[in-house]
């Protein structure tokens, strides 16, 4: 869902795409492949070229290694809600996926945009990230602007009535809880705060 990323790339999202294809193309269309993963999600993907032994999740196929952020310990831009990074697709004129980092070469001075790129080459299957820079954070802090926008949902549900800091403490918890009955900030407790007319029901239910 678009509005499960994060407002900076949601208001760049048709300049991205715009100059992407501008630059390659030949039909080449620019997709997004992966944005918001929850934790459970981002760990599965952590497995993928990995074994458990001897207390340790040891890379055993690099080949296969997409990502070393686990989601719980170590969690990716994609962990939060909404997502600060989205991971970019290339497909041809019929529709069928590109597989190359390659094609990406001459786009990152052309976007002129304030995202940060990474490209990993170390990950073979990994493809291109477009994640919002430190910069552009509340407070440059990614736990404090995600905190914000949350408190900024529970402001307008009417339920938070503190300072939007992007200090999730006890008031910020208890307005979740009673705009949406979630404890935790997932894609309920997101959904419901986008459509607040079906709250009263979940909620009940």
């Amino acid at each position: 869902k678009v509005e499960y990323l994060h407002p900076y790339i949601i208001s760049n999202l048709e300049n991205i795409y715009n100059t992407i294809e501008d630059v390659l193309g030949n039909g080449i269309t620019c997709k997004i492949i992966s944005g918001y993963r929850n934790p459970k999600e981002q760990f599965e993907l952590f497995k993928q070229g990995r074994n458990f032994k001897n207390g340790n999740w040891e890379v055993t196929d690099s080949r296969k290694v997409l990502t070393d952020k686990d989601g719980y310990i170590f969690k990716s831009a994609h962990n939060y809600l909404p997502s600060a990074a989205i991971d970019l697709g290339l497909f041809d004129a019929e529709n069928r996926y590109i597989c190359s980092q390659q094609q990406y070469v001459g786009i990152l001075q052309a976007t002129g945009l304030k995202l940060k790129w990474q490209i990993e080459t170390q990950y073979i299957n990994r493809q291109p990230q477009l994640e919002v820079p430190s910069e552009i954070f509340f407070q440059h802090n990614i736990e404090k602007d995600n905190a914000m926008l949350w408190q900024t949902l529970l402001y307008k549900a009417g339920t938070y009535f503190g300072e939007i800091d992007g200090i999730f403490g006890y008031w910020s918890t208890k307005a979740l809880a009673t705009a949406t009955g979630q404890k935790l900030r997932s894609s309920i407790a997101w959904d419901m705060l986008h459509h607040p007319v079906n709250s009263e029901t979940a909620i009940s239910a």
